[in-house]
């Protein structure tokens, strides 16, 4: 039995019902994955802006020393990866419990449709909201 035929059994048991075999099964297991990813992305960001030597310094904090922390690479793709995590597990929690009420097939590729279009202006919003950070201006 494959893993995506495991995993979808599972999460029909779950809900109550059976499903059928590869359906869900990734959206199940993303769910599980950016709650891990979420977890560690915040504990990082926290980690960052709170307990580092330059956090603890006791220096105000300005929109200067934001940029220049968020001009490193690995800062800035920290901060897009918690950023697609979130609205990925946000809006498929959403997806699933609406899902749980019994909306028919029709209507669960609108949902997940719009629900999508939501994710990806939301991802370009707070995208656009990082790009002064990283540019300076």
């Amino acid at each position: 039995m494959a893993v995506a035929e495991r995993l979808s059994g599972m999460a029909g048991r779950i809900a109550g019902r059976q499903a059928v075999a590869g359906t869900g099964a990734v959206s199940w297991l993303m769910q599980r994955v950016t709650a891990v990813l979420v977890a560690v992305f915040i504990g990082v960001h926290i980690w960052v802006l709170h307990f580092t030597p330059e956090a603890t310094s006791g220096s105000p904090v300005t929109f200067e020393s934001v940029r220049q922390r968020m001009a490193s690479p690995w800062y800035l793709t920290l901060d897009f990866l918690l950023l697609a995590s979130l609205l990925y597990h946000a809006l498929n929690g959403v997806r699933a419990v609406l899902l749980d009420w019994g909306v028919g097939a029709r209507s669960e590729k609108m949902l997940t449709g719009i629900l999508f279009a939501i994710g990806v202006l939301s991802f370009g919003y707070g995208a656009y909201a990082l790009i002064p950070f990283f540019s300076g201006k």
